[in-house]
Order: C-alpha cells, then sequence, then structure tokens
C-alpha cells in the first residue's frame, strides 16, 4: 500500500512538471542527466615554490634557440628521466631537434602553471609530446583528472597554435606504500582520454601493455618502484614513441 501511495505521489509530481513545462519535463530531466555526465571542473595552475622547480624553471626561460625546437615534451618524472638516458635520448628523438619540459613531481596544476608562465614563450614546435596526471591519482578522482588534462591541451594549445599534440595515455603503476592500486583506474581514464583526444583532433598513444606481465601487472624488471621507468623501459618506449611522432612531424622541420 505505501509503495503504491509512494508511486501515486510521483506520478502525479510528473505530471504537474509536465503541465508546467508543456510536457518538457522528461526531456529536461534528460539535459540534466547529460549536463551531469559531462561536468566540467577547470583546474587552477599551481606555482611549486622549491628549489629544483625555481631552477628548471628559470634554465628553461633562458635556453637559447627555442625558435629551433622541433618536438617538445612536456610532463612530469616519466619525462623528466629521459634526461638520465641521454644516449636513448638521442637515438629515439635527436633527428627531431627535441627539447625537455618535464619536471620531477609535477601535477596537472604544476605543469598549467608553466605552459601559463613563459616557458613556451619563443617556441613553435611542430610536435608537443604530454605524458601527465599520474601524480594526481593520489589525491584527486578520473573526472578532475580528464578535466586537467583536457585544460593543459588547450593551454598548450592556444600556445603553440601550430603545433600537433600527441597524448599518451598514463603509464602502469603497482600498488603505493599504503597499497593503493590504481591499474583499473588509469584503464578507465585512458579510455576517457582516447575519447577527448579524438574529440579535439589530437594523436594519442597508449604505450600502457608494453609494461606489463603476462598477468596484467607492471613489470617491476621495467618499472623497479612501480612508477618509474628504468633504462630498459624507456628503451621499449623510445621506439613506439618515435615512430608515432615521426608520422605527425611536419616535413618542414626536419
Amino acid at each position: 500500500m505505501v509503495g503504491d501511495l509512494t508511486y501515486t505521489k510521483r506520478a502525479f509530481l510528473s505530471g504537474i512538471l509536465d503541465f508546467i513545462t508543456g510536457g518538457r519535463g522528461a526531456r529536461w530531466k534528460c539535459r540534466r542527466e547529460r549536463k551531469k555526465e559531462d561536468r566540467y571542473m577547470p583546474i587552477e595552475p599551481i606555482m611549486r615554490s622549491d628549489d629544483h622547480h625555481s631552477e628548471k624553471h628559470r634554465r628553461i626561460m633562458d635556453m637559447s634557440g627555442k625558435d629551433r625546437v622541433g618536438v617538445l615534451f612536456i610532463g612530469d618524472s616519466l619525462t623528466r628521466r629521459w634526461e638520465d638516458n641521454p644516449d636513448l635520448w638521442d637515438e629515439f628523438f635527436g633527428s627531431f631537434r627535441p627539447a625537455n619540459l618535464g619536471f620531477g613531481g609535477d601535477t596537472l596544476e604544476n605543469i598549467l602553471w608553466r605552459m601559463e608562465n613563459g616557458e613556451l614563450e619563443g617556441m613553435n614546435p611542430s610536435v608537443a609530446v604530454i605524458l601527465a596526471g599520474t601524480n594526481n591519482l593520489g589525491t584527486r578522482d578520473n573526472a578532475y583528472i580528464l578535466d586537467g588534462l583536457a585544460d593543459l591541451g588547450r593551454s598548450i594549445e592556444n600556445r603553440l597554435s601550430d603545433a600537433k599534440l600527441l597524448v599518451l595515455g598514463i603509464l602502469p603503476r603497482d600498488l603505493d606504500e599504503t597499497g593503493m592500486d590504481y591499474c583499473s583506474r588509469i584503464i578507465e581514464i585512458n579510455k576517457g582520454l582516447q575519447s577527448l583526444c579524438a574529440r579535439r583532433g589530437y594523436a594519442f598513444l597508449d604505450p600502457g601493455s608494453s609494461f606489463l606481465t603476462d598477468g596484467g601487472r607492471p613489470d617491476r624488471s621495467l618499472l623497479p618502484d612501480g612508477l618509474h621507468l628504468n633504462a630498459a623501459g624507456y628503451r621499449i618506449l623510445g621506439p613506439i614513441l618515435s615512430a608515432e611522432i615521426s608520422k605527425i612531424f611536419r616535413p618542414a622541420y626536419t
């Protein structure tokens, strides 16, 4: 009886809504649900004040030959650590005249701050490679990370109007020190990121399967700490990434 009464009340209220909206109540509900699904949360750029960040930011700002950079690599420590493997960097990317704008520990907010505070000035690369988002997994949900990557892409696009953006999926991560497992979240984020790139006209590459064991877990022989690639990992990533860059690198820059 109570269930019937509740149903009757819902039907009565639905009828009133349809009367008020001229029969548009159901359509209004659909629009409201779609708006919730397509929510957008712009991120705020955040400056880091540690010495490492300040010193490297100044070094990039003062870098010579910015106008000759052909491929720009933007990201966090996973990008920065190419600097620890200069032979591989030169082998796979040297012909593109690359520049590395990777900062260890950077979140999406930190990278966005750098893009909006001068690091791209004077540059006109053919390709901008973005690998970011893993440092937000511990504090932000999937939707926020996708919104942040969308903001980062838009900021770079606005400043490097001639560049083709190549966005990499977040690489696999093993359990962190708290036992948190990010694998399923990374898969879902990368699916959303692929859709985002398709809508925006960005190139997308998800090389993550190359760093998994047959059992589907992050391969510790390539990611010793469960997060960062070693030289063997970069040797695998290098040719995959170089081949993708070659597809979109403009001949004018060769």
